[in-house]
């Protein structure tokens, strides 16, 4: 058996950059970490000649073509698995829920397969090999930036041009579990279509007004570089501020009625900054706030799930059972 074990992401600044027909033309710039919370997926091979995939549906195939999910399809023909199979995964959260979930799972299903081929790869050419997948022989009109935090892991400033580079950020101990402790994740209660927000997103991004408030996105990713770098946390935060507004005129169906309540209600408790994380519309609200604070909105929440997480900084792993 082999088993790969991928992060999920959280993305601070740079979301919308990240989409090729922006960044190509005008970079893009991103800080994101990933966090201990996971997707697994294994892989055994069968002495029988039954195929059997299972993730939230269960799906009994004659052959990789009739796979009804595309990820795992696209991946399975890219990668000529003919032989007889059982592919199953689980995470520690749902998918749709704005943690990177769908580009995580393609980046841990291509670094599975690549182990069992016997055909280790880098962690570019992980990234680049699940972005291509996902975006282009799936059809998914989505950013890059989430295959390669699961690929490389920990606390990255991703740079993308005609090369994408990705800087791993040395960040003092006690500033990144300050950062760590002043975040809190709160569950919206609702999951969302990602491919389907972000679509609208993707046709709009070579208009005037988009570009213009995507390249206000980069510099102030660039201006959060330099605040964490320095330790400045406080800068740092007002930029979230800053970038959320900027993300809902980039693409107002990132937020709605109940997440800007949630949002205004944090606001009003003493929280400092905040924003949904992926594309919107449901998932997780990530609130910055102290601890005196985040137990206020805590008890606000009772409701909600509040997801306790810890930034890590490995990304995904395999390993043979």
């Amino acid at each position: 058996m082999i088993i790969s074990k991928t992060p999920l992401r959280i993305s601070f600044f740079g979301g919308g950059t990240d989409f090729e027909n922006f960044y190509k033309d005008h970079g893009g710039h991103i800080i994101s970490t990933t966090i201990n919370k996971y997707i697994y997926i294994s892989l055994i091979k069968k002495f029988d000649k039954t195929i059997r995939v299972s993730y939230s549906s269960n799906e009994n195939p004659n052959k990789i073509s009739q796979i009804q999910n595309p990820l795992i399809r696209e991946t399975l023909k890219y990668f000529k698995l003919n032989e007889s199979f059982e592919l199953t995964s689980t995470g520690d959260i749902p998918a749709s829920n704005g943690l990177g979930s769908s580009s995580a799972y393609v980046v841990g299903l291509c670094n599975l397969l690549s182990c069992s081929k016997n055909k280790r790869t880098n962690k570019y050419n992980l990234a680049n090999l699940a972005s291509h997948i996902e975006i282009n022989k799936c059809n998914s009109k989505i950013g890059v930036q989430d295959h390669y935090a699961a690929a490389f892991g920990g606390l990255n400033y991703i740079k993308l041009r005609d090369q994408i580079n990705v800087k791993k950020l040395n960040i003092k101990k006690d500033i990144l579990n300050e950062l760590n402790n002043n975040l809190i994740l709160i569950y919206t209660n609702k999951s969302h279509n990602s491919y389907e927000i972000l679509k609208n997103q993707f046709r709009k991004n070579k208009t005037f007004e988009k570009i213009e408030l995507l390249k206000k996105m980069n510099n102030i990713t660039k201006e959060a570089l330099v605040f964490l770098e320095k330790g400045n946390l406080s800068d740092f935060s007002n930029l979230l501020l800053e970038s959320w507004e900027i993300k809902k005129e980039i693409n107002p169906k990132t937020t709605n009625i109940l997440i800007d309540n949630m949002y205004n209600k944090c606001i009003d408790l003493g929280a400092k900054s905040g924003k949904i994380l992926g594309a919107g519309d449901g998932g997780f609200l990530m609130v910055y706030a102290d601890k005196k604070v985040q137990k206020k909105i805590k008890e606000n929440f009772k409701k909600n799930k509040i997801l306790d997480f810890q930034f890590t900084s490995s990304g995904s792993e395999v390993f043979t059972i």
